[in-house]
């Protein structure tokens, strides 16, 4: 009955149900009925209070996916943005989510959700980079790259690659080392061995194609499209 009221959006109604159903069978209620609270609780803007049921849910299920998914969330979705903490609590909700796909390789929110976070993550690469004032030109090592790859070398600069610049260097027979032209030029002083970051796409569209193909909800394959 707390599930109809709760798709009928008697969200109140299946507070009531769902919180009646935990106090008087506390064990056989089970992880579900927390989790129909928590969102119920949601729906009603009462935040700590569905955390708070989502983690009972954990305790009592740790695998229960829509926990899982929903204490990711809500964690996501409270992060202070100034906080030192950010990149530690964001890192744990990831995680958090990535747990819940790996017991559930068909809930297209923990794929949407996932895409969303390595559409936007830079994945720092193996190799490095020397780079000269005023150039296009870039030394790599120990790093591959290819035409149209967007890349972030440094803290903020931000280019893509346009070509191997190497084909007609015949001077340069170390296989570790390869040359690329970027489409930017460096302005900053010249500096060796720095740091590259790159975007993870094939992790991306993996996970969006994921979704696309999990679900029949029109808006949920729209973010998916978006990916795609």
């Amino acid at each position: 009955m707390a599930a109809v009221l709760f798709a009928e959006k008697d969200y109140k109604g299946a507070q009531a149900k769902y919180a009646n159903a935990i106090r008087q069978y506390p064990e056989q209620s089970g992880a579900s009925s927390r989790v129909g609270f928590g969102l119920s609780c949601y729906k009603l803007g009462q935040i700590d209070r569905a955390k708070a049921a989502f983690q009972r849910a954990l305790d009592m299920d740790p695998e229960n996916v829509e926990a899982m998914v929903s204490t990711a969330v809500l964690d996501l979705a409270s992060l202070d943005h100034s906080s030192g903490e950010l990149a530690s609590r964001t890192e744990k909700a990831i995680k958090l989510m990535s747990m819940a796909n790996l017991i559930d390789h068909s809930n297209a929110m923990v794929q949407n959700h996932l895409a969303n976070h390595y559409f936007w993550k830079w994945t720092q690469a193996s190799g490095t980079v020397s780079v000269t004032q005023g150039s296009n030109i870039i030394v790599a090592k120990n790093l591959p790259l290819d035409p149209g790859e967007r890349i972030r070398i440094g803290t903020q600069f931000e280019t893509t690659v346009v070509d191997d610049a190497d084909e007609d260097d015949d001077e340069n027979d170390n296989n570790e080392i390869s040359k690329y032209k970027i489409q930017d030029a460096w302005v900053e002083e010249s500096t060796t061995a720095l740091k590259v970051w790159k975007k993870d796409y094939d992790r991306v569209i993996a996970l969006a194609k994921g979704a696309y193909t999990s679900t029949q909800v029109d808006s949920m394959r729209a973010e998916s499209l978006f990916f795609l």
